[in-house]
Order: structure tokens, then C-alpha cells, then sequence
């Protein structure tokens, strides 16, 4: 489900490089190549993410605890990502 309702905005959002001049005989197969690329990207970062942040919950779990997610851990990435996102926005609308 994740990855059609992804596919589909990918390809909302890349509608926005017809305006960077791609040849319109071949627009399908490069929108549709752009979108898979942001797919197989985000699978990359998940990848990535789910290791560290499993490492990171047994690095941090107290002595003798089932190791589970620390909120400061959550709350810090989670800003994180929620300021990336919003100078993303500003920077595509008011900058």
C-alpha cells in the first residue's frame, strides 16, 4: 500500500520535470524511472535506518531491560525530519 500511494505522488511530483524540458516521446518511461529511483532510495535509507536505530536501542537500554525505543531517541530524530521537511517546504514555496 505504502509503495502505490508513494508511486503515485512520485509521479505527481515528477510531473514537475516536464518543465525542465523532457522530450515528450519518452515522458512515461523517465517519470516512471524517476519514481522507481525515489522508491529503491527510500528502501535504501530504511536499509540503513532500521540497523542504527536497533543498535542505537541496545546501546542505550538500561542494564538488565529489555532494550526498547528511548523517547528522547524518538522525539530528536522526529524533529529532526520535521525541520528538514519544513525548510523543504519553505525553500519550494516562500524562498
Amino acid at each position: 500500500m505504502t509503495f502505490l500511494l508513494g508511486l503515485f505522488h512520485g509521479f505527481g511530483f515528477a510531473g514537475v520535470l516536464r518543465e525542465y524540458g523532457l522530450p515528450s516521446d519518452s515522458l512515461a518511461v523517465s517519470l516512471a524511472s524517476f519514481n522507481i529511483g525515489v522508491e529503491i532510495g527510500q528502501v535504501a535509507i530504511v536499509l540503513i535506518a532500521v540497523p542504527v536505530l536497533l543498535a542505537a536501542d541496545r546501546v542505550l537500554a538500561k542494564p538488565g531491560v529489555t532494550a526498547a525505543r528511548q523517547p528522547v531517541l524518538v522525539y530528536s530524530i522526529s524533529a529532526l525530519i520535521g525541520a528538514l521537511g519544513l525548510y523543504w517546504v519553505a525553500a519550494r514555496t516562500i524562498l
